[in-house]
């Protein structure tokens, strides 16, 4: 049924009965929506069906549609005195209308129509309810066990800390050490040397012969005595 407020003329009105023939034979479906708020006749967010028409072979009306993005508008039908919109029947605009439903904007001829967008409304409205978390209360521990845990971090930052230590170490620090250690020379204390004519005086019972110079002396000695005597 065609509700509009604007005068058609004979080819307009029979376009647009071609078109709901065309859509009525694709098993398109509507939901009819009545206007409450007249100050929200046209509403985005919904899918509208868009048709675009065009002629066959034999001259005959053909449409071509597409289901996309648009508004919901609201017409006057003069006859009833309201403004009344149709509404593709698809999930989208289904979920559409359950999140609108809590505005009162317009309402739903189809009462079953409109008890099944409700349901799908209340099923919304606890998936968006989110229940904190019972946050279990932390145990209070006594002087005591506060101290043990002391104790116990305290160990293990210092043991992070050698491990930190020893990974930052360069790795090539011993094999210097081994080196230094192997070219250190090794010093060994040693008698003065003693010239050899000194070692021979000095040396008792040697059976070498005097040199020139210790036989002058004992001529010396031996003509002093024979001057003595």
């Amino acid at each position: 049924m065609l509700r509009t407020g604007v005068t058609l003329d004979r080819d307009q009105i029979m376009l647009a009965t071609a078109r709901e023939h065309a859509i009525a034979k694709e098993g398109r479906k509507f939901i009819t929506l009545r206007l409450v708020d007249f100050t929200k006749n046209r509403i985005q967010g919904a899918i509208v069906l868009h048709s675009q028409a065009y002629r066959d072979a034999n001259g005959m009306n053909k449409f071509h549609f597409e289901e996309r993005g648009g508004p919901i508008n609201f017409e006057l039908d003069e006859l009833q005195g309201a403004m009344f919109a149709r509404v593709l029947d698809i999930e989208h605009n289904r979920r559409f209308l359950a999140s609108m439903s809590s505005y009162g904007f317009w309402e739903i001829e189809d009462k079953n129509v409109e008890a099944e967008i409700l349901e799908i409304a209340q099923g919304m409205t606890k998936k968006a309810i989110v229940k904190a978390k019972v946050q279990p209360k932390e145990a209070k521990l006594s002087d005591d066990q506060i101290e043990l845990e002391m104790a116990r971090l305290q160990q293990e930052k210092s043991k992070r800390q050698l491990e930190k230590a020893k990974a930052e170490e360069p790795a090539f620090k011993s094999v210097e050490t081994t080196e230094a250690e192997q070219v250190t020379p090794e010093v060994q204390e040693t008698s003065p040397e003693v010239p050899e004519s000194e070692t021979k005086d000095t040396e008792p019972g040697t059976s070498e012969e005097p040199g020139p110079q210790r036989r002058g002396r004992a001529a010396k000695r031996r003509k002093s005595l024979v001057s003595v005597e």
